[in-house]
């Protein structure tokens, strides 16, 4: 399956860009380094999990940084397809999406785009420090606080973004032209919150997916407090990828952090959304709940505010569905069949910041484990039971500050090689086996410990594909090369 829809992108990136002449278009239609074709069409990539089936054969000297490309700051990751590159970074008031040339980092468009003006909400937070500290609360126009978090997705052709105002954009994969823009904050009229809309787009089967917050909630839509963390009046909706128009909206609850995945569930196409209070899964042609599965209620969520503070979507494999529950505590894993949705198991290992990936039957997640006691550690659990297979530890032994939460780590895997960047602001590969992890290499981010402390710049998950390695840390974009004897630059490593 995973190497059909790879060759499904491959293929419409052929024919969309090719038969347009210019040079970009023709650049990105060709394959990458030893016709192997590059294929991470958005975020989690072609098969909405983290992983591919792309086979990693590292050289003896390799990975070797081929170039880096500065763009404005964020914790979007990439799209990668033939030999293009999309992404996108700034904040508040307006971002901009660019597109790279894979084989020099060299910008072949980039289009700025402004921020639809949220509404004032209040939010809880500190005031000096120490003994001083204590909570203060103020407005804040929400487009104003947070970087811009959503990954873009290429599809026929086309790039589609999510800003942190739910400015959702239709642009020429070629070009950067604007084809449509839905301005949600205003159409719907949605709601703001604090850190902003943090999730990427998704597009299955001519629909663009993406979920968001009403300004006047459905009836019984949300369950948790009213805080500046917390979304409230959630829904998932879907819009024509040609024209930008509705065709459903799903009004069982959502979350603007988290991405929606599409998978075969139960005997059918299914997109998954998980909210942090309620997993739903929904027919993609008519937006009709098929399920869902309700972890609060089932208690085995906690109630308030942290309910909702969930960054991670849900990973299904087979007939299992994974999610993190809230706060770094848990992973819980429900199996779905015959329409209903039964708890199988939860461990101690969470991380509602990021997702995980699975190989070989074992769920590979950068969990911060037991309440947050257990930081920075890589998990590997058996997806069948919930026993934790073998752990790693990720962070330094010299970097010992403790951080307020999990504060790196995001991952994927392609075959059985794990890419992942840590808290300490290393990127480790190495291969995944119901043993553990063998390492492989690590690469050491220019200005680690600078990132390191600041923390945000380590959240977004490394793209593995077509012989190279793309890792993103806040406003710098290094590519280097798995196959090793390639032309090298000193910039980008200590």
């Amino acid at each position: 399956m995973d190497s059909l829809r790879c060759a499904v992108w491959f293929a419409a990136v052929i024919l969309a860009l090719w038969p347009l002449g210019a040079a970009a278009g023709d650049d990105a239609a060709r394959e990458s380094p030893r016709g192997v074709r590059a294929c991470w069409p958005g975020y989690r990539g072609p098969n909405h999990d983290g992983t591919s089936d792309e086979v990693v054969k590292l050289g003896d000297d390799a990975p070797r940084l081929l170039w880096q490309q500065k763009i404005a700051t964020g914790v979007s990751s990439c799209a990668v397809v033939g030999n293009r590159l999309w992404t996108q970074g700034g904040r508040g008031k307006s971002y901009t999406v660019y597109a790279l040339d894979t084989a020099d980092g060299d910008i072949l468009w980039q289009r700025r785009l402004t921020a639809s003006p949220g509404n004032v909400i209040v939010i809880k937070g500190t005031k000096a420090s120490g003994k001083n500290r204590k909570e203060v609360e103020h407005e804040e126009k929400v487009y104003g606080m947070g970087l811009v978090c959503g990954t873009p997705c290429f599809s026929d052709g086309k790039v589609y973004t999510y800003g942190v105002s739910a400015d959702l954009h239709c642009l020429s994969a070629d070009t950067g032209e604007i084809i449509w823009h839905r301005a949600l904050m205003a159409d719907l009229p949605a709601r703001s919150h604090h850190y902003g809309y943090c999730c990427s787009p998704m597009v299955v089967n001519g629909l663009v997916i993406v979920p968001i917050s009403l300004a006047t909630p459905p009836k019984g839509a949300f369950r948790g407090e009213d805080e500046g963390l917390v979304i409230r009046g959630g829904i998932v909706m879907a819009f024509d990828a040609e024209t930008g128009k509705e065709v459903w909206r799903n009004e069982m609850g959502a979350c603007g952090w988290s991405t929606s995945t599409f998978a075969q569930l139960d005997g059918r196409d299914t997109i998954i959304h998980y909210s942090g209070t309620l997993v739903v899964g929904m027919d993609p042609k008519t937006g009709k709940t098929l399920w869902h599965y309700d972890p609060l209620a089932a208690g085995l969520c906690l109630k308030g505010k942290e309910a909702a503070e969930v960054g991670a979507g849900a990973t299904v494999v087979g007939s299992r569905v994974l999610f993190p529950s809230h706060a770094y505590r848990t992973t819980i894993c429900i199996e779905v069949a015959d329409g209903r949705a039964e708890h199988k198991w939860t461990t101690d290992a969470g991380n509602h910041f990021l997702n995980g990936a699975v190989h070989d039957g074992v769920w590979v997640t950068a969990a911060c484990g037991k309440g947050g006691k257990t930081r920075d550690t890589l998990y590997g659990i058996d997806i069948q039971t919930g026993e934790v297979l073998w752990t790693e530890a990720l962070r330094r032994r010299e970097d010992t500050r403790r951080r307020s939460g999990c504060r790196g780590d995001g991952l994927m895997i392609a075959g059985d090689t794990l890419a992942l960047i840590t808290s300490s602001g290393e990127v480790i590969l190495g291969r995944v086996s119901r043993k553990g992890l063998e390492r492989l290499a690590c690469i050491e981010i220019e200005n680690r410990k600078k990132h390191a402390s600041a923390g945000h710049g380590l959240h977004t998950p490394p793209v593995l594909t077509g012989n190279r390695l793309y890792v993103r840390v806040g406003e710098n974009i290094y590519a280097y090369s798995t196959e090793g004897k390639t032309r090298t630059s000193e910039t980008g490593l200590d």
